[in-house]
């Protein structure tokens, strides 16, 4: 059996036994832990990124937010990390835990800048500023996307978060948004 494959099925004895509720979610923890010692042994950064994620979206999906970022920042891709963080920090959100939220996009955004070639760092950007922009964090959507490397989709973006101020009728805002277009 490849790793991914005991890792993954790890997680889902983990989700089932989470699920069925037995205990204080010992047995949960039990299994994920598991899951964390057989991602790490895994050569492959690729199929270990995979790995660490997948764990981390069960933790979180648990809202076993703290654990989920520790394995979350373990992944060796940053392309990966900063889908996960980013995931986690709207769950965060969602769960009204605000600061910890923006704390971790904080994250999300220095990883996102770490990764190499502009194209995939503004994708990268762009996904975040349109996370931030979807939770009405418009002045941190905004911030990330001045971030962005390619004009093209800064444009794009600053574009986008206008009219979504003009839809909240946050019209001075939105002007000043406009005029940063280029």
């Amino acid at each position: 059996m490849s790793y991914i494959n005991k890792v993954n099925e790890l997680i889902n004895e983990a989700e089932i036994q989470y699920d069925k509720g037995m205990g204080d979610n010992a047995v949960f923890t039990y299994y994920i832990d598991e899951a964390i010692q057989v991602a790490n042994e895994i050569p492959s950064k690729k199929h270990k990124s995979n790995a660490l994620t997948n764990i981390s979206n069960s933790l979180c999906n648990k809202e076993q937010y703290d654990k989920a970022i520790q394995v979350a920042e373990k992944i060796p891709y940053n392309t990966d990390k900063y889908e996960t963080l980013s995931k986690i920090a709207e769950s965060l959100y969602d769960a009204g835990q605000t600061n910890k939220a923006i704390t971790l996009y904080d994250k999300a955004i220095q990883v996102a800048n770490e990764i190499p070639g502009k194209k995939h760092k503004s994708n990268a950007l762009i996904n975040i500023s349109n996370s931030l922009c979807n939770k009405e964090q418009y002045d941190k959507a905004i911030q990330v996307a001045n971030e962005i490397p390619s004009k093209k989709h800064k444009s794009e973006i600053l574009y986008d978060l206008s009219n979504s101020l003009c839809n909240k009728e946050q019209y001075d805002k939105a002007i000043q948004v406009a005029n940063e277009i280029s």
